[in-house]
């Protein structure tokens, strides 16, 4: 009986079936932080947002340009104690700017 000398050198085709999953897998992570990390450079600035969208300033912070609400809540980008904070109107469900806090 002769084993197929591509399988010797992989060590068998189920760790050349686990490699490419593990490949895959890897990718479709790597993407995925991509794709976030796209979303958080893509929202602007606060002053972008407020130098782009001058009527959503208001005398005690901002609104929504989109439905006008004045309530918006700030996150952490990556979780809760993140300093980089994507801001959004609790409205609308958008997300209007980006700041980075100090604490």
């Amino acid at each position: 009986m002769d084993i197929d000398p591509f399988a010797q050198l992989v060590g068998g085709y189920d760790n050349l079936l686990y490699f490419g999953l593990g490949v895959l897998v890897l990718g479709a992570m790597l993407r995925w932080v991509r794709l976030r990390t796209d979303v958080y450079l893509n929202t602007p600035t606060y002053r972008n947002y407020v130098a782009r969208h001058p009527e959503a300033a208001t005398g005690d912070g901002v609104k929504c340009i989109h439905c006008g609400s004045a309530n918006i809540r700030n996150r952490g980008y990556q979780g809760e104690q993140d300093r980089s904070r994507l801001h959004v109107c609790e409205s609308c469900g958008r997300t209007l700017y980006r700041t980075t806090s100090s604490f």
